[in-house]
């Protein structure tokens, strides 16, 4: 799958009320707001359950947790408030 056609220059931030890692993607003018929760990043990457593992984690991988918010993007599968979030 290619990022080729995605724009990753924004900043990404913490949300503390859903205890996720926050990421807008542009494609042709039009943005998506994904997000990986705490939880996803920490098991997946087997570090300990912290806010700050899991912003070190996504720092780390950030080019691997956009892979599969395209994904989830391309395969039309937002949560209930739009967001194309990643759980574990």
């Amino acid at each position: 799958m290619s990022t080729n056609d995605w724009d990753f220059s924004g900043t990404p931030w913490w949300d503390d009320v859903h205890q996720a890692m926050k990421f807008n993607l542009k494609r042709a003018g039009s943005y998506r707001t994904c997000a990986i929760s705490q939880v996803a990043l920490n098991n997946y990457f087997k570090t300990e359950n912290s806010k700050d593992a899991a912003i070190k984690n996504y720092q780390k991988h950030s080019s691997r947790v956009r892979l599969l918010a395209i994904q989830l993007i391309q395969d039309n599968l937002p949560n209930e408030e739009g967001i194309f979030f990643i759980t574990s």
